[in-house]
């Protein structure tokens, strides 16, 4: 199961949990990977990253 089929599975299982999710991807420029972002409207963070890029990145997505 790839991220996309684990959100859809999640949205479909768990809807409130859905609303959490967060993506890592290093293929943002793919056009099946921007469709899918730009339709979910989740946070997702770029590969590759540091350990202080995931810190910030976390504490900025769910401090709102």
């Amino acid at each position: 199961m790839d991220g996309k089929e684990f959100y859809y599975w999640l949205k479909r299982e768990s809807p409130l949990s859905a609303v959490k999710a967060v993506f890592m991807t290093g293929d943002a420029m793919g056009g099946d990977t921007q469709s899918f972002l730009k339709e979910t409207g989740q946070p997702f963070l770029l590969k590759p990253f540091t350990t202080s890029e995931l810190i910030a990145f976390i504490r900025k997505v769910f401090a709102d």
